[in-house]
């Protein structure tokens, strides 16, 4: 199910979604890796839930105190 949601995002002609977001299906073995790079890399991304509901993850600046 997670699949055929992220085929259904990537066939939209208009998703409300930040500009360089990675879909990433919450059930492939690659998650966690692919998680951690898009993160490392601040970009948003979008965890794709075998039940087809979704969450988008944004990169959040951390100030640090002076």
């Amino acid at each position: 199910m997670a699949f055929d949601r992220l085929i259904e995002l990537v066939q939209m002609d208009e998703v409300d979604l930040p500009n360089g977001s990675t879909l990433v299906p919450a059930d492939i073995p690659s998650f966690d890796k692919i998680m951690k790079r898009r993160l490392r890399e601040k970009e948003p991304v979008v965890i794709i839930y075998p039940d087809g509901s979704e969450q988008l993850i944004e990169p959040v600046e951390v100030r640090r105190a002076a």
